[in-house]
């Protein structure tokens, strides 16, 4: 056949799929059923297909912007969702309440074995409706659970969660923009002891904070980005044997040496760091945090640093000294952090004092944002320095003195968009091998 002379309706079944997979992305949203309803009825053939994507259509989002297009009984919404997701898991979120009712309640409530990923961001809006209702998340099969209040106040979820029952499958948890004033003691039929993933978004102290972390026996992985921890009596030691990953940013963890000190983690691998623009005093207490902590970060061999230029990437690298794997993501170029860092712009010899305090490091990948080739020539000139002293078995590298390092292989990716030949250049001039040493 002559492709001059393909049409659409000549397309086959796999690629018109493939077209409607990538125009409609998830989650469905009111604004977004509209438009391809619309295109479902230009023919019986696109009927089908779109009522096929049962994964798409059992993933849906109330928002606010929706009401804009004259939409104001979102339960017909629901109910064709449900509908069209034929027997696939559900993912509801909740942004706004405009609309949810008893109705709304019950309609989801009837599939709640189906429901998989439930997301409420108007949690002062939807307690007005559960107090009338049976709760969503009765939903047996229930795995995610994220509530939020994304307004200037904080809420207290405390008793939200003294009332609620969630599914024992419950496995990751997020609060986000909400206070917590205590912990219940025996909240009924709340499963702490199957949650492995925890976000925490929110203000509370140390001490309720340690309790809260008490009860997630299981708990491999721990997110603090944006939270606010007060300082109130030293907690109790508690310790998570199986918390693997920990995140945090420089705001969060300039308010946690009291909770840190009260937490075990023999597990801990893997820490992501967060920097951004903050006060030179949390940008130090930040730094310190980990050295106070000496129990913490002895096993971590994983680091990703995001929004800080090269030498305080390093910086914060050095606080974990088994580390073997560093990840820099939004790279900075120097001088962007302001006057709070001035003493640490990076420059050579403050590249090797820390890269030398760094013996086990093996990969150094820089993953987004921007590099000058300047700090891409002196990383790279060290990282040589440091490869050849590995191969030699003895050296000096910065701090370390007659030590044998391990050897360094850089991941760029942040060079694969560009089309700067002057940074290939560089990498060129450096003498390291491209797909050992360095693989763009």
């Amino acid at each position: 056949m002559d492709s001059s002379t393909i049409t659409i309706n000549d397309l086959p079944q796999e690629i018109l799929f493939d077209i409607f997979s990538q125009l409609f992305t998830s989650p469905i949203t009111i604004s977004k059923a509209i438009k391809i309803w619309r295109i479902a009825r230009v023919c019986k053939r696109w009927m089908s297909l779109i009522l096929a994507m049962e994964h798409w259509w059992g993933d849906m989002a109330l928002k606010w912007s929706d009401f804009y297009h004259g939409v104001t009984v979102p339960i017909n919404f629901l109910d064709r969702c449900i509908h069209f997701s034929g027997n696939h898991q559900l993912s509801v979120t909740i942004s706004t309440a405009r609309g949810i009712n008893a109705e709304f309640v019950q309609t989801l409530q009837k599939v709640s074995d189906r429901l998989r990923r439930f997301t409420i961001e108007v949690l002062t809006d939807i307690v007005k409706v559960f107090e009338e209702s049976p709760v969503i998340i009765h939903a047996p099969n229930l795995e995610h659970l994220d509530i939020a209040q994304l307004d200037d106040v904080f809420v207290d979820v405390s008793d939200f969660l003294a009332g609620i029952q969630v599914s024992p499958s419950l496995s990751s948890l997020a609060f986000r923009r909400l206070s917590l004033l205590s912990v219940p003691k025996s909240p009924t039929g709340f499963p702490w002891h199957s949650i492995t993933t925890l976000a925490l978004s929110i203000y509370t102290s140390d001490s309720i904070l340690v309790d809260l972390l008490s009860k997630t026996v299981n708990l491999t992985s721990l997110s603090l980005l944006g939270a606010y921890i007060e300082r109130h009596a030293p907690p109790d030691i508690t310790t998570l044997e199986k918390l693997s990953e920990l995140t945090l940013d420089s705001y969060t963890s300039s308010y946690l040496a009291s909770t840190f000190k009260s937490l075990h983690l023999p597990s801990l691998k893997k820490v992501h760091y967060i920097y951004g623009e903050f006060s030179a005093y949390k940008q130090i207490m930040s730094e310190s945090l980990f050295k106070q902590a000496s129990h913490i970060r002895k096993t971590v061999a994983e680091v990703i640093v995001e929004d800080v230029h090269l030498a305080l990437g390093f910086r914060v690298a050095n606080s974990f000294p088994k580390v073997r794997e560093l990840t820099i993501a939004d790279l900075r170029p120097r001088g962007q952090h302001g006057d709070s860092l001035q003493g640490h712009q990076g420059t050579d010899s403050s590249y090797a004092d820390y890269l030398g305090e760094l013996p086990f490091l093996q990969s150094l990948c820089i993953k987004s944002g921007s590099v000058s080739k300047e700090d891409l020539r002196s990383l790279l000139s060290l990282v040589a320095a440091r490869n050849e002293a590995a191969e030699q078995g003895h050296g000096k590298i910065g701090a370390i003195t007659g030590s044998r390092p391990a050897r360094i292989a850089v991941h760029l990716p942040i060079l694969s968009g560009m089309k700067d030949a002057g940074h290939m250049s560089v990498i060129q001039e450096s003498g390291l091998n491209i797909g050992t040493d360095i693989i763009i």
